[in-house]
């Protein structure tokens, strides 16, 4: 019996990282009186995944946010917009109950699209040698 390491097969434009299998990330969203971080579940090109609910954070479609600043280590600071295009409420696996939201970047610049691309492609570089370490 093998076991395969490799993601599940993605069909989609762009190639989705899920953050639990490499490094946690989180955006950071400028709201009228303050900056809220919540927590991201997988990046690609094309946009984010959000987990989580923050009181005043409205996570409904068609809702956009401008200037969203996304940490990616070693790699650089990505800032983008998004509209939220999906929201639907998740069980995760200890019961808990939060809401899971898919937002898309609104005309990201050839140079965000590269930083996410260097930042996907070192991050399964290290989830590789992680789960194939050389002797």
């Amino acid at each position: 019996m093998s076991v395969s390491t490799a993601p599940a097969e993605q069909r989609r434009a762009h190639y989705r990282l899920l953050t639990q299998e490499v490094e946690a990330l989180s955006c950071q969203i400028a709201l009228p009186d303050e900056v809220q971080e919540i927590d991201l579940i997988d990046l690609s090109e094309g946009g984010i995944g959000i987990l989580g609910y923050i009181p005043g954070l409205l996570l409904r479609p068609g809702v956009r946010y401008h200037g969203v600043r996304i940490e990616l280590p070693q790699a650089g600071v990505l800032l983008a917009d998004i509209e939220i295009r999906a929201v639907q409420d998740v069980q995760l696996r200890n019961g808990i109950r939060t809401v899971r939201s898919g937002a898309q970047f609104l005309a990201l610049t050839v140079p965000a699209q590269q930083l996410i691309q260097r930042y996907i492609l070192q991050a399964e570089r290290k989830r590789l040698a992680r789960l194939h370490p050389t002797d």
